[in-house]
């Protein structure tokens, strides 16, 4: 019936709509004979239009949930991030406030170990290409 009133909406009268009914007939008869699944019922048909459009809607809420939560990580963050420069900020106010100075040492320290003698004494040739062995 269902092919009727959609047949019946395209054609202009009765007997060519049942000519095309028989047509669309023909054609599931020949797909079965060749193998084919042929899905024309119509309950089942709407089961699965009523399961994919709730399946839709689910993963839209949870889509919805999941950006609310990434949302609410972000501002959180974000919000720590803020609240750690101003207390950086704060410290280093505090610091300057303080006046607290470095207490000068009365030792030398030495720079590097192995290299604290006297630079003249110790001065290695450098060699190039044009020149050879050369002393700097």
């Amino acid at each position: 019936y269902c092919i009727l009133f959609v047949t019946l909406n395209i054609c202009q009268n009765f007997s060519q709509a049942q000519e095309e009914i028989t047509k669309i007939k023909a054609k599931k008869a020949l797909l079965k004979a060749g193998g084919v699944k042929v899905k024309d019922n119509p309950t089942l048909l709407k089961k699965t239009i009523k399961r994919k459009e709730f399946k839709q809607k689910k993963t839209k809420k949870d889509w919805a949930a999941r950006v609310a939560t990434v949302k609410k990580q972000a501002d959180l963050k974000q919000k720590k991030r803020k609240d750690n420069l101003k207390a950086r900020a704060q410290a280093k106010i505090e610091k300057k406030i303080s006046g607290k100075k470095k207490t000068p040492t009365n030792k030398k320290r030495k720079a590097r170990p192995g290299f604290e003698g006297n630079p003249t004494k110790a001065v290695k040739p450098k060699m190039t290409l044009q020149t050879g062995y050369k002393k700097v």
